[in-house]
């Protein structure tokens, strides 16, 4: 299904809520199945490099290389969920549920958010793994 005519509404940026480890469960517990164990931890490794870079740092804005990555990351995100509107895949559901273009666009360059972030992809990774999710599809 294409967006020729009607092109998806555009997305706000929203904060990770500080529950995010219970809203990794319920979200997870609705939705495990329609991802991979694999797609999960590939997204979440291409920002965990910078993650220890961050963590260990005590400046309120991201290094620009993170920010560079947390793009890169995105643009990732859109395309697979745009993939999967032709190959029947549920990406793009799971990616709704689980508001990661909303969380990401949300980080902008606060060091804090990037940081609840990648927990929060964290529990998600864990939560599927807990539910039974596959390893792949």
């Amino acid at each position: 299904m294409a967006y020729n005519n009607n092109p998806p509404p555009r997305v706000k940026p929203e904060e990770v809520p500080e529950n995010y480890v219970d809203l990794a469960e319920a979200r997870m517990r609705q939705c495990y199945w329609m991802v991979s164990t694999s797609k999960l931890r590939n997204l979440l490794g291409m920002i965990t490099d910078y993650y220890h870079t961050e963590k260990r740092s005590r400046k309120k804005e991201l290094a620009d290389d993170t920010v560079v990555a947390l793009n890169r990351l995105l643009v990732r995100v859109i395309e697979e969920t745009g993939r999967d509107r032709n190959s029947g895949d549920k990406f793009g559901q799971f990616e709704r549920e689980m508001k990661l273009q909303e969380y990401l666009k949300g980080i902008q360059k606060d060091r804090k958010a990037f940081l609840r972030f990648f927990n929060y992809m964290e529990a998600l990774v864990a939560y599927h793994k807990y539910m039974g999710g596959k390893e792949d599809r």
